[in-house]
């Protein structure tokens, strides 16, 4: 397979899967901070934001966005562009009926994940969780591209 240009891992059940699968973004797509099980004690009930389903460094950020109260921030998921997982989207902010999605600006896939997204007719922006203006940013995106 390999003569034939077909990349071929091999590893043990034993081995580290999440070394090996961070090695190799390609093949697996880009690896995430894990979530915790839904089951553990501090997550929020009725509907109560729940940050661990939040990369840790985009705590802050979700919980000044969802504080104003007037509308929904749901945790990110994958982006595809013809079959392929170029990375991800950390959150998307729903309110008043329109929707924006959230890419890491530090990904360094981040403007081709923002521009997958909007080729496929999503607004998106690209934003650094530690950046001061974070919330800005996304609250002028949302009056902009949304």
């Amino acid at each position: 397979m390999e003569d034939l240009g077909i990349t071929v891992l091999r590893f043990h059940h034993r081995d580290r899967w999440d070394t090996i699968i961070a090695a190799h973004p390609n093949i697996f797509g880009v690896a995430r901070e894990p979530i915790r099980d839904s089951t553990t004690e501090d997550v929020e009930a009725d509907g109560e934001l729940d940050l661990d389903l939040f990369p840790g460094q985009w705590h802050a950020v979700v919980e000044t966005l969802a504080a104003s109260g007037d509308g929904t921030i749901e945790p990110g998921g994958d982006v595809t562009e013809a079959g392929t997982v170029l990375g991800g989207y950390v959150l998307e902010v729903l309110r008043d009926g329109r929707s924006l999605r959230v890419v890491d600006a530090g990904d360094e896939d981040a403007e081709r994940i923002v521009n997958a997204l909007q080729q496929q007719g999503f607004a998106a922006v690209a934003v650094d969780p530690n950046a001061p203006d974070a919330v800005d940013r996304i609250r002028a995106a949302e009056g902009g591209q949304v």
